[in-house]
Parts: structure tokens; sequence; C-alpha cells
């Protein structure tokens, strides 16, 4: 009795082990050698792996796989073995997460007499005797399988053995399913942070849970020029001065906010730091399917150094001369006092021609023009 409790107790503690090593290689960047090393122990297996395979048309996408023999995959491929391979074909059109094996209740000590003479010559020459696998994915574009092969020296897979696969074939699901998830998170990113480099436009990344998760180039410059600390990569955003920071974090939860809610849309606030007048613009990144991925700010300066050519102004806001040249005073930084006074007009006046303006392009606020004719500028 204390034997076989000892030997359970083993077998839980390599399963436990098997089960934290599958996860821990979410954190690695080497894939999941270290996984199917474990996992070879536990279970007997000479090869197997994952396996992804679109389906119309059939075709073999990638694989993480272990113990086959070198250039086995490429051997693979250019046959286009995948629509010939029956095992394949028989755990990807099996029950999710339930473990099939040929051998295990059919009375037979190989497989051999249950496939074909094409699969059964491969089987002998590698010294199979058995297959299992499962269906652990079954995305809109491709399927994915994971299959094992065990080895003469060891015997076919018994029910016992299926019924212990059956317990982490959940788990072998979720990590996948998370992993490429992620793999597809780093792509995109990579592509997003990389178009950033290219342009000579100040601009930042903030993710969702409102950390600096990219600056390019350019704004590590203009935010250095212009003094401005807390947007530094891998931080969260962090101004310094509390009323400023209270607004950039109001306008990053009205743009996610908004985006969640299928409205995806930019806003601007316009901040004065050390004496500049910079505008923060937050753009939503968006995948292809409608989810948001990030928030962009774009900064930049309002200053009459801008060149804005009034009937740039004029086409694109569609107004008049006089609000055109009031549009372009507020893009330089003027305030409606300042505007009123160099205008000669009252700010009662302005306030009404910078209303219609707004009714006209229909925009929210006087910081969301300014952000138009800005970006015009750049």
């Amino acid at each position: 009795m204390k034997e076989v409790l000892q030997e359970s107790n083993k077998n839980i503690s390599s399963y436990d082990k098997l089960i934290v090593t599958l996860y821990k290689c979410l954190k690695n960047s080497y894939g999941f050698d270290d996984f199917f090393l474990e996992f070879q122990q536990v279970f007997n297996c000479q090869c197997g792996g994952i396996f992804a395979i679109s389906v119309e048309p059939l075709s073999f996408l990638f694989s993480w796989s272990f113990g086959y023999p070198v250039g086995f995959e490429q051997w693979f491929v250019e046959n286009d073995m995948i629509k010939t391979d029956e095992g394949l074909k028989r755990y990807m059109s099996g029950e999710k997460n339930k473990f099939q094996s040929y051998v295990a209740g059919s009375g037979e000590e190989t497989f051999l007499p249950l496939v074909s003479a094409q699969t059964g010559a491969w089987a002998k020459q590698m010294g199979i005797v058995d297959s299992a696998g499962v269906l652990i994915g079954d995305n809109e574009n491709f399927k994915l399988v994971f299959l094992i092969n065990r080895h003469k020296s060891v015997g076919p897979f018994s029910h016992e053995d299926v019924d212990k696969l059956d317990t982490i074939a959940a788990h072998l699901e979720q990590v996948f399913q998370l992993y490429l998830t992620l793999y597809q998170s780093k792509q995109n990113a990579f592509a997003q942070h990389s178009a950033l480099d290219l342009t000579n436009r100040p601009m930042a990344v903030i993710n969702l849970m409102v950390e600096v998760e990219y600056v390019n180039q350019s704004a590590k410059q203009f935010l250095a020029q212009k003094g401005i600390s807390g947007i530094a990569q891998g931080c969260r955003l962090n101004l310094y001065n509390k009323e400023q920071q209270k607004n950039i974090n109001d306008l990053l939860l009205t743009v996610g906010s908004f985006a969640r809610q299928n409205n995806p849309q930019s806003q601007s606030v316009l901040l004065r730091i050390n004496a500049h007048k910079i505008l923060f613009k937050v753009s939503p990144s968006m995948s292809e399917n409608g989810k948001l991925i990030n928030l962009i700010i774009e900064f930049f300066e309002l200053s009459d150094n801008l060149i804005l050519p009034l009937d740039l102004i004029i086409a694109t806001l569609e107004c008049t001369t006089g609000e055109a040249i009031i549009a372009k005073l507020l893009s330089e930084g003027l305030t409606v006092k300042e505007i009123a006074s160099t205008q000669e007009i009252s700010e009662t006046d302005l306030k009404t021609s910078i209303k219609n303006i707004l009714i006209k392009n229909n925009l929210n606020n006087q910081v969301d023009m300014i952000s138009i004719l800005v970006r015009l500028a750049f």
C-alpha cells in the first residue's frame, strides 16, 4: 500500500511539474523545448509536436516539434504529406480536448494493421507502434493538433495513458492560444513601433494599463527639448503637475472608452508645460476585428513658427477669411483674450466666430480644431 501511495505521489509530482513547465514557456523566448522534454519523460513518447493546419486549402502552416529526425519537417512539407497523413486528419476531426489513440481499446498491439501501407512503412522505419493526438485549437484560419508517437520499446498507449493525457488537454489549448495571441501582439507592436520610427512626428504608444509602451526618436528629442519628464518608455505615464496628469488621464480614459464602444475617435488637450504650449492628441489604435490595442499620443508645440497659409485653413475648415485668421492665431497658442485685443474685436464676437467654425466642422471644442490645423503644419 505504501509503495502504491509513493508511486501515486510521484506521478502527481511529475504531472504538476509538467504543467508548471508548460506555463513557464509563455515567458521565455525560445519556444516549448523545456515542456517537450518533460512531456517525453512523463508519457514515454518518442516524437511529436503541435501542428497548425489550414483547412481550405489543406496545408501545413507551422509547428513546434520534438524527437523527429533532422530535416523531417522539410521533408514533410516538400512531399505535401499533410494530404496523406492519417493521424493528423483523424485528430483534426476529433472532439476538442479529447485525446485519441489508435491502439487503446482496439485489441491490437501495434497500429500498423490500422493504418495505410504508406504510413505503416514510415512507422516501421521509425520503430513507432502507436500514435495519439488531440484537437486543441479550432481557429477561423487553421486548426491546432497535438500529436505524439510511441516507440516499440515502450509499447502502445493504454486507456490509462489516454485518460492522463486528457487531464492536460485543456492546459495545452489555453497555453498555445495565449502564446499565439502574445506572438501576434508582439508582431503587431513591432510593426507599429517600426512605423512610428519612420515618421518625424513626436509620438508615443500608451498601453491599456496607462504605461508608456514605446516612444519614437522624434518624441524623445521633442520631450527632452521641452524639459518634459514622466513620459519614459517602460514606466507609467506620470506628469508631475497633478492637474495636468488628471487632464491626460481623463483624455486617455475617454478615448479608450469610446473605442471600446465601437466609436473610435481622436481627442486632444492643450497643456502649458515649462512655458511651452503643448497639444496632446490621443488616437485609438484598433485591430482588424475592431478591438482596442493601445493609444497613440502625438505631441505638438503651438507657436507662431507654424506655417499655415490662410487659403489652406479656409479650404480645410470651410470657413471665411476672418474665421481662418482667428483659427490660425489659436493654433499659434494665443488665448481668446489676446486675439480679441490684437484683432480689435470683442471677446463675445470672437467666441461666436469660433463656435461657427466648430459647428461647420462638427467639432467638440477649439482644441480639436487646433489639432487639425497643427497637423497640417507638420
